[in-house]
């Protein structure tokens, strides 16, 4: 349905963001993930080399490493920062004013990068979750392949910055949500599952978006590029393709709504100012509105 969401299932997300600094690191309490007592208590120095052995995990705090354990890697930087990495192979990162990430799984990265208030939790092989380009941003991840992005995606091509208090949560193997990616986004809301894509406030000033997308072939979008486009809901179901004020410049309010395979509604879609479309397709419709 978008022109990046085959790409991003074959980004090699988890090499790029180990590779790409500029990407952005993100960090999790280690109380968060459950493990604070069990830290505690292991016989292991924080300054003790891996020996590629026993429990893979790393907690960084304030910049300060103060566990680390087989191949897991946390960093963090700014105050009140905390990464937390479980799992072989696993990286969080956190950078900027009291962000959090927790990685936990063979391959998982959780980075937050920038601005403050900025959560990011990865859980599942190879999964991956970035919140951050500006402030109370929430990325969750949870599934094997599953992607999260919030406020913050390496795919984007363009500023990251000012994007406020937006959410994205994939659950599932290979899930995709996207919210606030851009510049000057907030309150946006994307949640995929079960192998859906979902994209919500991406390109400049797209405010108050809501997308969800549930089952394999399931995409949504809403706000989608390109600016001021607000208020749009977008709904996929069982394959169904829903794009809501999307690829246009000031088109606000609008409902698309998608229904199984070969389904597939616009609402809003394709050019400016078009606002309060309703577009419902299911048994393989198609429809358009306007």
């Amino acid at each position: 349905m978008t022109p990046t969401d085959e790409g991003v299932k074959n980004m090699g997300k988890h090499n790029m963001a180990r590779s790409a600094v500029s990407i952005g690191r993100v960090g999790g309490l280690a109380v968060a993930l459950g493990v604070g007592v069990g830290i505690v208590a292991m016989p292991w120095s924080a300054s003790a080399a891996p020996d590629g052995s026993g429990p893979n995990i790393s907690v960084s705090h304030d910049g300060d490493v103060k566990v680390v354990k087989g191949t897991a890697t946390a960093v963090s930087s700014g105050r009140g920062s905390t990464a937390v990495a479980h799992g072989f192979d696993s990286y969080a990162e956190a950078t900027g004013t009291n962000n959090h990430a927790t990685a936990n799984g063979f391959g998982s990265t959780a980075i937050a990068k920038g601005g403050s208030n900025n959560t990011a939790k990865a859980s599942g092989i190879d999964s991956t979750a970035i919140a951050g380009g500006g402030t109370n941003n929430t990325a969750v991840a949870s599934g094997n392949f599953a992607q999260a992005y919030a406020g913050s995606s390496p795919e984007y091509d363009g500023r990251q910055s000012n994007n406020t208090g937006n959410t994205a949560i994939a659950t599932g193997t290979h899930s995709i949500a996207r919210a606030g990616i851009g510049d000057h986004n907030d309150g946006n809301f994307a949640k995929a599952t079960d192998s859906g894509v979902a994209s919500a406030g991406v390109g400049t000033n797209n405010d108050s978006n809501t997308a969800t997308a549930s089952g394999p072939g399931s995409v949504a979008d809403s706000g989608f590029l390109v600016s001021g486009n607000d208020n749009n809901t977008a709904t996929a179901t069982g394959g169904g393709g829903a794009i809501a004020g999307s690829f246009g410049n000031d088109n606000d309010n609008n409902s698309a709504s998608a229904d199984g395979f070969g389904s597939y509604a616009y609402a809003g879609y394709g050019t400016d100012n078009l606002d309060g479309y309703t577009a419902d397709a299911t048994n393989g419709q198609s429809v358009h509105n306007p």
